[in-house]
Parts: structure tokens; sequence; C-alpha cells
């Protein structure tokens, strides 16, 4: 889950080992998912300290990669204050999930078409979302709008969502 520290100049002490004698090629230091600092230590077991500055709300973590291609991701460092939660117990953090209060809408869930809910976080609702595209919920009887006659695989008809009416071809 990670660790939570105060904000501030703070002193960084990383320590890479899997306890073998692999070889460690780069270590990143990241902050709020942007690379912040890179070593190149050839070392099995480095040990690299580092002085970062850091703001409440802040988090660090780091990427090490080692000489065959193994790669490790350490768990998150927040700073006080700022911390993501998970309220509804569905593993996506507040920082992410859309609605923190409702296990079932997270990035990437299903989307209902009929519900008038972001379930998956994208920002759009309902027939709004691609998801929901071929929805029966969704589909426009187009021929009931045009002039096009029945709408079938010859006569096909859509809904155009810009200017919000159906068109055919």
């Amino acid at each position: 889950m990670g660790s939570e520290i105060e904000g501030g100049s703070n002193s960084v002490t990383i320590k890479a080992n899997d306890g073998g004698n692999e070889i460690v090629d780069t270590v990143e230091l990241l902050k709020n998912g942007v690379v912040i600092n890179t070593w190149y230590p050839n070392s099995s077991a480095p040990v690299i300290t580092d002085t970062v500055t850091s703001a409440d709300g802040d988090y660090f973590y780091c990427r090490i990669m080692q000489a065959d291609g193994d790669e490790a991701i350490s768990s998150p460092i927040y700073i006080a204050g700022g911390a993501p939660v998970d309220n509804d117990g569905d593993s996506y953090y507040s920082d992410v999930d859309c609605n923190d209060n409702d296990d079932l809408i997270y990035p990437g869930a299903t989307e209902s078409c009929t519900d008038g809910i972001d379930n998956d976080c994208d920002q759009t609702v309902d027939c709004n979302d691609s998801d929901c595209s071929s929805a029966p919920s969704c589909q426009v009887d187009c021929s009931v709008y045009t002039n096009k006659g029945t709408c079938d695989k010859e006569s096909y008809c859509y809904w155009d969502k810009s200017s919000k009416t159906c068109l055919g071809h």
C-alpha cells in the first residue's frame, strides 16, 4: 500500500538488492509518476542517497531495471495530507476513481448504457459513450426521421451526434 511521510526536504536512500547477484543497470526515482532522477549503478547491491523536495499530495516510488531485463517497482511513499484512498474497496484510488464511494464505478468498468452514470470514468455517459454504440437502448430507428426508406444493410442510416439528426446513405 505504501508509506506516508511529512512534506518538505527529505533525504531518500534507495537500496536495490534481490538477494542474488543480479546486476542493477538503472534506478529511477519518480515523483507523481514523472522520472526526477536516474542512476546507472551497474552493481548487484547499489545504495543511492538523494535529497528531494516534496509537498502535501506528492508521491514517490522507484523503478529498478536489471541487466537481464527484469524490472521492479517499489511501493509508493505518500507525502502526508495527500495520500489517495480507496473508499469503496474496488482497488482504484480516489485520484483516478471518478466515484470512490461506489465499487461498481471505476476506470475500465463496464459502461451501463441506461443508468445516467459514467461507470467507466471516461467522462462520457450512456449513449454518448462509444462503449454503448451497439446497445439496443442507444439505437435510433432513422427510417422514421429520413426520407431514405427503411434502414437495413443496403440502406444504412445512422445517428449523427453533432447535428443530432438521422442521416442515411
